[in-house]
């Protein structure tokens, strides 16, 4: 549901401001693409107290109508009117409601400017968004990025929670980028090295920043949006796909059946990062089956639906279909010849990953960090099990499956 706005403007750095102060350049901005007096709807996540800010700005210099949301999904997105006289929509807030009014947008063809006030995502500019559906399984919608995003660093709160978020958001990419790699080398999937290369050198900035104790909600924000515009150039969601995003997407639909308080997202995936590399490795590390077991897509449809609470006919909907014998066994062997290669970047991205879980620990300045009993052996089988059916990208995880490598993780 591209809106045509994709195809006239293509995002550049000029389009993104990110520093301190920003915000006074926000009605500037709009009238780049709207004239002074022009209508605009605002899209505001209510949880936020800096959208009163930012809705004062916007009425200096446009009549504004004002949609206020504190449940960011497709059944609240597709409930928001857009006047015939609105020329663009304006969001505030985090990146629930960028992904929501990235939707709106596109539904009614119109040009969207964020305004970015948490650090805790790197999603702001990527050409996808993600909704929760029915029974909370998130959607993946094909988009046009922001026209513009303004990120006044002063107003981030300079939260040790959602600092830590922002960092384990950036930092876990390094799982989506190896999915990538071998994703390009067992299916051939358009891979760019520069762009790759660019997202490592952010990543290993924000490390270093951490390792001086200066990964503030500034330093956090700014790598996060760098890091979003870059992915912004794969025209995907690709470098927000990877196998800790999967588990992720499991473990939050896993709470919500259980009534369980479930982490920021980027918290999350900063732990299950590291998990989902060192299930790679073993990967890597075992012989290679020379025949395939079918995986027993039965058993996951039972553990959708009674451990996920996801309704059977949905379930059937996300249950990936089985390689044909050829194709895997022509991914095997391809997987043998470059075995060595995949490893050593293996190698390297766990150990990367798991010094910066350490980092991400030291954020908590408050000691509020903790996962004690907030994550169970079992639920990690449940997440591993059910992984590749949580988002449409290949993964290390896709390939374990059709294998029969992620059946022992199921119990019926």
């Amino acid at each position: 549901m591209q809106n045509d706005f994709d195809r006239k403007y293509k995002l550049t750095e000029e389009d993104v401001t990110v520093k301190s102060g920003a915000l006074a350049l926000l009605n500037e901005t709009v009238m780049r693409i709207v004239p002074e007096s022009g209508k605009l709807l605002f899209i505001a996540d209510k949880r936020f107290d800096k959208v009163k800010i930012v809705y004062d700005v916007l009425t200096r210099k446009f009549r504004t109508d004002m949609v206020e949301v504190s449940s960011v999904n497709k059944k609240a997105a597709l409930s928001v009117s857009v006047g015939e006289d609105v020329k663009a929509v304006v969001c505030a807030g985090g990146g629930g409601v960028s992904d929501m009014a990235k939707y709106v947008a596109a539904r009614h063809n119109l040009p969207l400017v964020c305004v970015v006030l948490s650090q805790a995502t790197a999603g702001y500019l990527i050409p996808s968004a993600m909704l929760k559906g029915d029974g909370g399984y998130i959607e993946v919608y094909k988009v046009a990025p922001p026209r513009f995003l303004i990120a006044d660093t002063a107003l981030f709160e300079n939260s040790d929670r959602l600092n830590a978020a922002g960092f384990g958001e950036v930092c876990s990419r390094l799982t989506a980028i190896f999915d990538w790699q071998l994703s390009h080398v067992l299916k051939g999937e358009e891979y760019t090295k520069s762009t790759v290369d660019k997202a490592v050198a952010v990543i290993g900035d924000l490390l270093y920043k951490a390792c001086k104790g200066e990964a503030g909600s500034a330093e956090t924000g700014s790598a996060a949006i760098k890091l979003s515009l870059i992915a912004s150039k794969c025209g995907n969601s690709r470098l927000m796909c990877g196998g800790d995003a999967q588990l992720t997407h499991a473990f939050s639909l896993l709470c919500k059946r259980k009534n369980r308080e479930v982490k920021l997202q980027g918290e999350n995936e900063m732990l299950f990062s590291c998990i989902a590399m060192r299930a790679y490795l073993m990967l890597l590390a075992r012989p290679l089956p020379q025949t395939v077991s079918v995986p027993d897509n039965n058993a996951r449809l039972d553990y959708m639906s009674v451990k996920l609470g996801v309704s059977p006919f949905r379930a059937m909907d996300k249950i990936t279909d089985c390689l044909p014998y050829g194709d895997l066994s022509r991914m095997l062997f391809i997987l043998r010849e470059y075995r060595a290669e995949l490893t050593d970047r293996a190698v390297i991205y766990e150990k990367t990953l798991s010094f910066a879980l350490k980092l991400f620990k030291r954020l908590y300045k408050d000691k509020g960090y903790s996962y004690n009993n907030y994550l169970s052996a079992d639920d990690v089988k449940v997440c591993i099990a059910l992984a590749p059916e949580m988002r449409e990208k290949f993964t290390c995880f896709t390939l374990m499956k059709q294998l029969g490598l992620l059946d022992g993780f199921l119990r019926r």
